[in-house]
């Protein structure tokens, strides 16, 4: 019950992430990510809907067992194909946004932080323009962390009665990713390495899920996708403001 609970309040701080985008001083942030969403995600959009119709058509005319089975529950595989299509190309979209717009996604997490009186590394982000060759090598490793676990999700997909199977790993995969991509600014701002991100969102994994499921889901969503990427910088950043000043309480509490 604790687990769902978690999972729920996960998912809410994504909601509050656009009420802080719009904060006065937050909102410079938001504009050049948002053109930069737009043009991938419209990207992402048209490239996995031209997939599916090219795969659809490439089994449906096969005469072996495979074209006879994809014929057969073309019905139930073909809306799974799509979902599975659109998320992996959004997803990869996606990524290619974070990584043009990291250095910008830095600058909005670290003026949240300052609001919340969580103030950045001292001269981590004094230079802005020597941190950008830093956030895309931090981008490389969430890369390198995400392509050996796509591709075990990815045998799944080539095999039609596995399919379903893929589709709920690739979720949860997404769910994942999306959170690390988003959590890891705040992160970053404070000295922490990526294996510390990761080690953080295991000990709040209901809760990162929940923000990764949310972000995930809105990702489908044609034109409100477009606010993703700040919304769900401020929300994660938010997230983990919020966990770290309770985690500082209760330690502070033991010593009372």
């Amino acid at each position: 019950m604790k687990a769902l609970e978690s999972f729920w309040m996960g998912s809410r701080y994504l909601w509050l992430g656009m009420a802080l985008m719009r904060k006065p001083g937050i909102r410079r942030f938001v504009l050049i990510p948002l053109v930069i969403s737009a043009v991938m995600m419209g990207l992402g959009l048209y490239e996995g809907l031209h997939q599916v119709d090219v795969l659809d058509q490439q089994w449906a005319a096969r005469q072996d067992w495979w074209g006879q089975l994809w014929n057969a529950i073309a019905w139930l595989a073909y809306p799974l194909l799509v979902v599975l299509i659109l998320a992996l190309s959004m997803y990869l979209f996606a990524i290619l946004a974070n990584w043009i717009g990291a250095p910008f996604n830095s600058l909005m997490a670290e003026h949240l932080l300052h609001l919340f009186g969580i103030p950045p590394v001292a001269g981590k982000f004094r230079d802005w323009l020597a941190s950008i060759p830093l956030s895309l090598l931090r981008e490389v490793r969430k890369l390198v962390y995400f392509i050996p676990r796509a591709l075990l999700v990815a045998v799944l997909w080539f095999f039609p009665l596995t399919t379903p199977v893929a589709v709920g790993l690739w979720f949860l995969l997404s769910a994942w990713m999306m959170t690390l991509q988003f959590v890891d600014y705040a992160h970053d701002i404070r000295g922490h390495g990526l294996p510390e991100t990761l080690q953080w969102m295991r000990r709040h994994r209901a809760m990162a899920l929940g923000f990764g499921a949310a972000c995930t889901l809105w990702m489908m969503i044609p034109v409100a996708n477009l606010l993703l990427m700040p919304a769900a910088v401020a929300g994660a950043t938010a997230m983990w403001a919020d966990l770290e000043t309770q985690s500082v309480s209760e330690s502070d509490a033991e010593w009372t």
